[in-house]
């Protein structure tokens, strides 16, 4: 009997050790933030070669813009911006990160395309391309840096 239960024993934790995993980040979890302004960046530019502002189809330029750069916030800064509104995205972007300016012209961005979606206002052409380029330059400004993984690492000592 005794030996039985030192055999279940082994036995069970030979499985624990074979099956079980950890709960933590996955490496493309760790990598996201750092990868974030890439992904971004190739989206924002397949965006821009269909030329949708065009087009008579703002509402899909616009929900296609605004999905990029959510998932960006969300990749990078690990915002919940998919299910956030804009104003509860504004006040997310408020950190020592973000320039005041480019938080404004984003806002802005963010707030013209609520009124395409919803209100069904038609922006003109050149206001639709300049709303790819401040999302681009907004990616561009917080893209991933070095001294970005030399904050995570002092933070991470300091813990």
């Amino acid at each position: 009997v005794g030996l039985a239960i030192i055999a279940l024993g082994l036995l069970g934790w030979w499985l624990f050790k074979k099956y079980y995993k950890p709960k933590g980040k996955t490496e493309e979890e760790i990598n996201r933030p750092k990868v974030a302004h890439v992904w971004a960046l190739k989206e924002l530019q397949k965006l821009e070669q269909e030329k949708l502002w065009q087009s008579a189809d703002a509402k899909a330029y616009y929900s296609r813009l605004t999905d990029i750069f959510r998932k960006y916030l969300e990749y990078r800064f690990n915002l919940q911006a998919l299910e956030s509104t804009t104003d509860e995205i504004e006040l997310m972007l408020r950190t020592d990160d973000i320039s005041t300016e480019a938080r404004i012209e984003i806002v802005e961005v963010l707030k013209q395309a609520d009124l395409v979606k919803f209100a069904k206002q038609l922006p003109l052409p050149e206001q639709s391309k300049n709303a790819l380029y401040t999302t681009r330059e907004f990616v561009k400004t917080t893209a991933w840096k070095e001294e970005d993984i030399r904050k995570q690492s002092t933070n991470q000592t300091k813990k």
